[in-house]
Protein backbone atom coordinates (compact mmCIF):
# COMPACT_ATOMS: atom_id res chain seq x y z
CA UNK A 1 0.00 0.00 0.00
CA UNK A 2 1.46 3.34 -1.04
CA UNK A 3 0.89 6.35 1.19
CA UNK A 4 -1.57 4.86 3.71
CA UNK A 5 -4.13 7.31 5.09
CA UNK A 6 -6.40 7.50 8.13
CA UNK A 7 -9.94 8.83 7.86
CA UNK A 8 -10.80 10.90 10.95
CA UNK A 9 -14.46 9.86 10.75
CA UNK A 10 -13.65 6.26 11.71
CA UNK A 11 -10.06 6.72 13.01
CA UNK A 12 -8.82 3.78 10.94
CA UNK A 13 -6.41 3.23 8.10
CA UNK A 14 -8.73 3.17 5.12
CA UNK A 15 -6.32 2.53 2.26
CA UNK A 16 -3.83 4.41 0.17
CA UNK A 17 -4.02 8.13 -0.48
CA UNK A 18 -4.72 7.70 -4.20
CA UNK A 19 -7.57 5.24 -3.64
CA UNK A 20 -9.16 7.41 -0.99
CA UNK A 21 -8.92 10.55 -3.13
CA UNK A 22 -10.46 8.68 -6.05
CA UNK A 23 -13.33 7.52 -3.81
CA UNK A 24 -13.91 11.05 -2.53
CA UNK A 25 -14.08 12.45 -6.08
CA UNK A 26 -17.12 10.29 -6.80
CA UNK A 27 -18.63 10.34 -3.31
CA UNK A 28 -18.02 12.43 -0.20
CA UNK A 29 -18.20 9.31 1.96
CA UNK A 30 -15.50 7.35 3.74
CA UNK A 31 -14.60 4.16 1.91
CA UNK A 32 -14.79 2.21 5.18
CA UNK A 33 -17.62 3.65 7.33
CA UNK A 34 -19.62 5.58 4.67
CA UNK A 35 -19.80 8.68 6.88
CA UNK A 36 -19.18 12.11 5.34
CA UNK A 37 -15.51 12.72 4.62
CA UNK A 38 -13.42 15.14 2.58
CA UNK A 39 -10.03 14.83 0.93
CA UNK A 40 -8.77 17.68 3.14
CA UNK A 41 -9.54 15.70 6.29
CA UNK A 42 -7.61 12.51 5.51
CA UNK A 43 -4.36 12.06 7.41
CA UNK A 44 -1.27 10.55 5.78
CA UNK A 45 0.58 7.92 7.82
CA UNK A 46 4.29 8.48 7.32
CA UNK A 47 6.83 5.76 8.10
CA UNK A 48 4.40 2.83 8.09
CA UNK A 49 5.81 1.39 4.86
CA UNK A 50 9.34 1.57 6.26
CA UNK A 51 8.27 -0.17 9.47
CA UNK A 52 6.47 -2.94 7.58
CA UNK A 53 9.55 -3.43 5.40
CA UNK A 54 11.75 -3.87 8.48
CA UNK A 55 9.30 -6.36 9.98
CA UNK A 56 9.28 -8.37 6.73
CA UNK A 57 13.09 -8.40 6.63
CA UNK A 58 13.27 -9.62 10.23
CA UNK A 59 10.66 -12.31 9.56
CA UNK A 60 12.57 -13.53 6.49
CA UNK A 61 15.83 -13.62 8.47
CA UNK A 62 14.20 -15.66 11.24
CA UNK A 63 12.75 -18.09 8.70
CA UNK A 64 16.15 -18.53 7.00
CA UNK A 65 17.84 -19.19 10.34
CA UNK A 66 15.20 -21.73 11.36
CA UNK A 67 16.33 -24.19 8.68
Amino acid sequence: MDQPVIAPCCSEIVGCKGCMQKQLQSSNECIKCQRPCSSQSIIEVFGLQDLLGLIRQEKNQIERNAF
